[in-house]
């Protein structure tokens, strides 16, 4: 239950950090001027944030790009449920899904080894624990072996295009 909160909160941070970004084109020199003053670093993300306000500057492309998002971000979330559901060990809700892959898939894009390996099953083995599943990182590895063969398709089309131009 701890989770789904953090999860909640996480949702909730960015989205607020997505409407900032969207409608405070009038702050923008605050931002900017709040930038400079970090330590260190204070010139790259001023060029980062001066980027950020550029995108939020085409508010139809940022909408859309949302929306595209959150399509995609759910097809991947209900694609895991549809593969693994029939492998959980005990019966495991939509809702714990909805809040429990999210934070797996993330922690996978820590750079701490190449895709993720070891780190997603490390983390889905952990909170699959919680809902009395001890086979997280066996269904991270369906998950995973399912996105890398899908991705893997993409060299068809790539191979086709290549020999076209030549």
């Amino acid at each position: 239950e701890q989770v789904l909160h953090l999860s909640f909160l996480l949702t909730a941070i960015a989205i607020i950090g997505f409407t900032i970004l969207v409608f405070s084109q009038e702050h923008k020199k605050f931002f900017l001027d709040l930038t400079l003053k970090v330590p260190f670093f204070h010139n790259k993300l001023f060029h980062f944030c001066e980027q950020l306000f550029q995108i939020s500057a085409c508010k139809k492309t940022l909408v859309y790009s949302l929306i595209i998002s959150i399509v995609a971000h759910t097809a991947n979330v209900l694609g895991f449920w549809v593969l693994t559901s029939p492998f959980f060990e005990n019966h495991i809700s939509l809702i714990n899904i909805f809040a429990f892959t999210p934070l797996g898939l993330l922690t996978t894009a820590l750079p701490i080894a190449p895709a993720g390996m070891g780190v997603g099953h490390a983390a889905f083995s952990y909170l699959f624990s919680f809902l009395n599943n001890s086979n997280g990182a066996s269904l991270f590895n369906l998950f995973f072996l399912a996105t890398i063969s899908n991705n893997l398709l993409g060299v068809i089309p790539y191979l086709g295009i290549k020999k076209k131009n030549k």
